[in-house]
């Protein structure tokens, strides 16, 4: 049961609705570059000034002060870098947890409810026919469930009626004509 489970709330595709999903990507990126780009130049503005006073103090390169200072302005480097770098695996993983979230569940919905038109067309509703509205089940952490438990609702009150509307001719044509 839990093996099956686990199947369900695996994606087997990276990218389930590629234009949609791209494009928040794109939206996180371009949204990390601004961030980015901000940075820097508080970065460059408060730091242009230090570097000014350093190098007007006309040490030698090999004096202790100067090789401190290099070392800080390489750790500074390595360390923008590679926040950098983590920040832009962040920000993709980010992009496209949220975007798989949102085009996961609209993608099995129309799916769901593409299959029960085509299911429909073929084979006409009856009462009981409980087997054509199967209820659209989601990932606990999708986006839009409660989309899916509307449509289920619908389902329910649609069989409900269907059975009434059945039990009701069953019972006409079991009235003797008087």
């Amino acid at each position: 049961m839990s093996e099956k489970k686990n199947n369900f709330n695996r994606r087997k595709t990276l990218l389930i609705n590629p234009k949609f999903q791209l494009s928040v990507i794109r939206q996180f990126f371009v949204l990390l570059f601004t961030v980015f780009f901000t940075l820097a130049l508080i970065f460059i503005w408060q730091y242009s000034p230090l570097m000014t006073e350093v190098y007007t103090l006309g040490l030698d390169e090999n004096h202790p002060f100067m090789i401190a200072f290099e070392k800080f302005q390489f750790m500074m480097m390595i360390v923008f870098i590679c926040g950098g770098i983590f920040s832009i695996s962040m920000f993709y993983l980010a992009a496209l947890v949220i975007s798989n979230r949102v085009a996961g569940p609209l993608y099995h919905i129309c799916n769901h409810l593409k299959d029960l038109r085509e299911e429909m067309a073929t084979t006409p509703l009856t009462a009981g026919s409980s087997s054509t509205f199967k209820h659209i089940n989601l990932r606990k952490k999708d986006y839009f469930f409660e989309v899916a438990e509307e449509i289920n609702r619908f389902f329910d009150a649609v069989e409900k009626k269907s059975a009434k509307g059945s039990t009701a001719s069953t019972e006409e044509k079991n009235i003797p004509p008087s």
